[in-house]
This record gives structure tokens, sequence and C-alpha cells, in this order.
């Protein structure tokens, strides 16, 4: 069983959350900085295992590349600062 961390987004999203994969590779940082959206996007989807976000209808929406289209910015940006943020606490 892989290892994973949940993250709690704050402000207008709070109670958003997400369960994703604690101990990715090197590439997933990678691809995080690559400010290439399609494999942003691709990657975030592969190292998020669930999530309870919703569209701005309520609708709860998927884990995949498509529903991302739906997700406030804002959200996916938080979501990925606070993964990266995650890293920067690592036991040494």
């Amino acid at each position: 069983m892989e290892a994973t961390i949940t993250l709690t987004l704050t402000g207008q999203f709070a109670g958003w959350s997400a369960e994703m994969d604690a101990d990715p590779e090197w590439a997933t940082l990678e691809e995080f900085a690559s400010e290439d959206i399609p494999r942003i996007s691709a990657e975030l989807v592969r190292v998020v295992k669930t999530w309870n976000f919703r569209d701005r209808n309520g609708e709860e929406l998927p884990v995949s590349v498509k529903a991302l289209s739906k997700v406030p910015m804002r959200a996916i940006v938080q979501l990925i600062k606070l993964y990266q943020d995650s890293f920067k606490q690592l036991p040494n």
C-alpha cells in the first residue's frame, strides 16, 4: 500500500481536501515546475488518489484531467502549493 498525505484547503475552499501520494518520484516536482499546463494537469491527476472537490454548481468531480477544467484555478494552485510545501517538512 502506498503512503498518502491528506491536504486540506483553506479560505474560500475550506473543507476541500485531497488524499495524495506521499512519496512521488522526483519527476513529479519536475512536472509541476514545467509551467506546461497539460503536463501539470496529468501529473496532478496521477498523484491525487481521492478528493472531495466540486464544481461551481456543487456537483462532485471525479479525479480526472477533464474534471480539472471545472475546478476553480485558485483551488488547484493552492493544492499544488500545499503539496510542494509538504516536502519541506520531511524528516532528515
